[in-house]
């Protein structure tokens, strides 16, 4: 991931530190950094999300993605099938990673008329793990429609497959088996699903984020000839944006020992409007890492 001008690279040995300092008289460290984000990306078009057939496929209609320029390259683009140029649309960005331009989707949580579309990304992009941030229903509002089958359902030409089920504390890891008609390719996909983020809030304990994001990052690793990891929530923005911030800030401090969070998140949302959604995420994603090197040095927090 290439950081420009905005790179602000934390050591390990001055985390907690600058921590405390941006902690100080009510966070207001933090919510300066926060504020200098609030305008990245917004005046970027959102041309083909914006369109009359394309309006119900979006979850949120003011959570849209964005059209970069003149060559689309941010926003995710399906197959166009039966002649319909708008067949093509669904409400997911790429967002580079730490090794990579396209290492991430963030994408919001399927909806009815949008499972087709969903199943035919995951094949499409080839991927392999799909990380979901929200239940399907809180407080009697859909967050996610069920887009899953316990045992056996066809999506189109497509046939999902459960074949396993492992819930924690936590999480749940399943794992799916995926079938195009006409093809003899049947690939396996694995969903982790953390249950513990509430719709507004965040994560009670940091290290069960932390470890949550170590178990994706090794089904990452583990995986082979892969495409992006999917991100999703409900809208596919702040849970999203969320983690993925904290997974690009476990990476870069494990290889080079400093941790760069808010060029990431700029980075995010030139590619996807609105990620990392809130100053609270934006202090929570430091609050993990603060806790993951504290960790390390087997000191317990304060």
């Amino acid at each position: 991931m290439a950081l420009r001008k905005f790179h602000r690279p934390i050591s390990v040995s001055s985390f907690r530190q600058t921590f405390e300092q941006k902690q100080s008289n009510k966070n207001s460290g933090f919510l300066q950094e926060f504020e200098e984000l609030k305008d990245v990306g917004n005046d970027q078009p959102k041309v083909e999300a914006e369109l009359l057939a394309n309006r119900a496929k979006n979850r949120y209609p003011h959570i849209l993605p964005l059209s970069l320029l003149s060559d689309d390259h941010s926003r995710v683009m399906l197959t166009v099938t039966d002649g319909d140029p708008n067949s093509g649309y669904i409400n997911a960005n790429y967002i580079p990673g730490f090794r990579g331009d396209r290492e991430y989707i963030a994408s919001q949580a399927p909806t009815p008329s949008s499972l087709l579309d969903f199943w035919r990304m995951i094949w499409e992009q080839q991927v392999k793990i799909i990380v979901m941030l929200t239940v399907c229903e809180e407080h009697g509002e859909i967050l996610c429609d069920q887009y899953w089958p316990l045992d056996s359902a066809s999506y189109g030409p497509l046939t999902v497959r459960c074949v396993s089920e492992l819930p924690s504390n936590h999480w749940t890891m399943r794992h799916f088996t995926l079938h195009h008609v006409g093809t003899p390719q049947v690939r396996a996909v694995s969903q982790l699903h953390y249950t513990a983020w509430p719709d507004r809030g965040i994560p009670h304990s940091p290290m069960s984020l932390v470890t949550f994001v170590e178990l994706v990052r090794e089904q990452v690793e583990a995986a082979k000839d892969y495409g992006p990891m999917v991100v999703h929530c409900s809208a596919g923005v702040g849970r999203s944006g969320t983690l993925i911030a904290l997974d690009m800030a476990l990476q870069q401090l494990s290889a080079v020992r400093s941790v760069d969070i808010f060029s990431t998140v700029h980075e995010m949302r030139l590619c996807r409007y609105l990620m990392l959604q809130t100053a609270e995420q934006y202090i929570f994603v430091h609050r993990c890492v603060l806790e993951k090197i504290l960790q390390e040095k087997k000191t317990p927090i304060l």
